[in-house]
């Protein structure tokens, strides 16, 4: 599993989001270093911890290795920080691993996932597949399913919006 620490102090392990990588957290990492010891992982299957594999992961396969990682670097007890689809995985960690987890902090998640979140993840997987990582298609799809409708018209510019989700998946 790829990871990168910056900072020093108590550790925060950050977990992304289905089909994201490390890169979610690059506006928040700088500002968590200058007083904790930021690990920001990419899970196993997205980002650089991919292999190209079809591989079929979920988040008790997650959290198993995530729990793995925090015990084998002695972190444990660790503040988990979980955004989108790693809320759960984070949820998932606490729940099957509660001595390496302190304290969670989630943001943008879900405490279950769904029949309807589900459908829009298989979604997504689709376009991936058929558009590409990076395509405008996905990105676009992203967009309307993670932010709220009042976000996406006050964010000042849709196309900057769905340009920066874009940049995010690629």
């Amino acid at each position: 599993m790829w990871l990168q620490e910056k900072g020093d102090g108590p550790t925060i392990v950050q977990i992304h989001g289905a089909g994201f990588a490390h890169a979610t957290f690059d506006a928040v990492t700088p500002l968590l270093e200058e007083q904790l010891h930021v690990v920001d992982i990419d899970m196993l299957g997205c980002g650089r911890s991919s292999d190209g594999s079809t591989r079929r992961y979920s988040a008790e396969i997650w959290a198993a290795e995530i729990a793995e990682l925090i015990e084998k670097c002695g972190w444990a007890p660790a503040v988990v920080h979980g955004a989108s689809m790693g809320g759960i995985v984070a949820f998932e960690l606490a729940r099957t691993h509660p001595t390496v987890v302190q304290a969670l902090v989630l943001s943008g998640t879900v405490a279950r996932q769904d029949a309807a979140g589900s459908l829009t993840f298989a979604a997504w997987a689709g376009v991936a597949r058929a558009c590409g990582m990076g395509s405008y298609e996905l990105a676009g799809l992203v967009t309307r399913d993670a932010f709220s409708r009042t976000f996406i018209s006050e964010a000042g510019g849709l196309q900057e919006l769905v340009e920066m989700v874009r940049s995010t998946l690629r």
